[in-house]
């Protein structure tokens, strides 16, 4: 860039000194009448006009100030790299030490260096992956008996998506979701500002790819065909007896971790007039990512019957699965905000509305 710079300056200064009717040359070979008129004729043909002179004198001025930017943005570029490699030569250089050396800035613009106690940043809080790991390890690893990136993004969804139309059927940011995934993966919660500034789509994003990541599905593949079973019972009470007798043989850590799951579901399919997301609408979401048919199976035959089996989960969680007292572990609450976002459990007139056993309802007041 800055030799093309020379040579179109060097070209300018010629066009500048040209002078329009310079005739010095006519005299040059012969001081003949006859030889100066023939010299100015065919000079005066040979140069171009002085408006095409002047139109490529401009055209080339233009060319230079371009290559002239271009050179003082490249310059400052490079100056500007050459720094960061100087001072990350620096510091790995001086990596070996046991003292870490931290930066400040100096009143000409340089960094100097001071010393100071040796600090760690742990790459990762867990010894075991999160996102694409073993479940049971990492909640034993970690004592988390749900996973933080599955308990934070349901809250989430709790406080500011039940009612979001399309939620884990419309995909969200892809960049987002990967923001969100990597935090997580740092030991970070990014969602417990409670702001509602993040895509409610590629909140529930995450949770999905956390699901579809594991190591060994929510449902263990060893229990495919026994699942798969089921279909052929007709009476959805003994079906869902049937789905608990196997899910009973689950770890009881990824038990626990399914019954918050469904749930949540359970109660997310219950605003199905305003996200349009039923019970089998959910299923035909999270059963490939939580009941993966395997590869010896037929996907196409087997998907519709993993699908129902998905939805019959959801409808009869609280069939299926052990409640607080035959399963201790964290229990899924519907109301996660407190204060006037939950909805009360007494009637507009103070009462509380309660189903008894011979189906009647018996009313208590609140101040009961």
């Amino acid at each position: 860039v800055k030799k093309t710079s020379e040579a179109t300056l060097t070209t300018i200064q010629d066009m500048v000194t040209i002078e329009d009717y310079d005739v010095s040359e006519c005299f040059h070979h012969s001081r003949s009448t006859e030889s100066v008129k023939s010299t100015v004729s065919e000079t005066y043909l040979s140069k171009p006009s002085i408006a095409k002179r002047r139109a490529n004198q401009q055209e080339t001025e233009q060319f230079y100030f371009m290559k002239f930017r271009e050179f003082l943005e490249g310059s400052n570029l490079i100056s500007k790299l050459q720094a960061k490699h100087d001072l990350l030569k620096r510091t790995l250089g001086d990596g070996h030490r046991a003292d870490y050396m931290t930066t400040s800035r100096h009143p000409n613009g340089l960094f100097k260096t001071l010393t100071g106690p040796r600090r760690l940043r742990p790459r990762s809080c867990f010894n075991v992956k999160l996102f694409n790991g073993n479940l049971e390890s990492f909640i034993k690893d970690s004592g988390q008996a749900i996973p933080r990136v599955v308990e934070s993004c349901i809250r989430y969804i709790n406080l500011y998506g039940l009612q979001h139309q399309g939620i884990f059927r419309v995909s969200g940011s892809h960049l987002e979701v990967n923001d969100i995934k990597n935090s997580f993966e740092r030991g970070n919660d990014p969602l417990t500002d409670d702001e509602d500034n993040h895509d409610i789509n590629s909140v529930a994003g995450v949770l999905k790819l956390y699901f579809r990541g594991l190591e060994n599905p929510l449902f263990p593949k060893e229990r495919f065909s026994d699942l798969l079973s089921c279909i052929r019972i007709d009476n959805l009470y003994e079906r869902a007896l049937y789905i608990r007798k196997i899910l009973l043989t689950v770890p009881r850590s990824v038990l626990i971790v399914t019954r918050y799951l469904f749930a949540f579901l359970n109660h997310l399919s219950q605003y199905s007039d305003e996200n349009m997301m039923d019970p089998y609408n959910l299923a035909i979401c999270f059963g490939p990512t939580l009941m993966p048919t395997p590869d010896s199976q037929d996907q196409v035959s087997c998907q519709a019957h993993v699908n129902e089996i998905i939805k019959t989960i959801i409808i009869h969680h609280e069939t299926i699965f052990p409640d607080a007292k035959e399963l201790e572990g964290p229990i899924y609450e519907k109301c996660m905000a407190g204060g006037d976002y939950c909805e009360s459990p007494y009637s507009e007139h103070g009462a509380l509305e309660e189903v008894d056993n011979e189906g009647g309802t018996e009313t208590h007041t609140s101040e009961d």
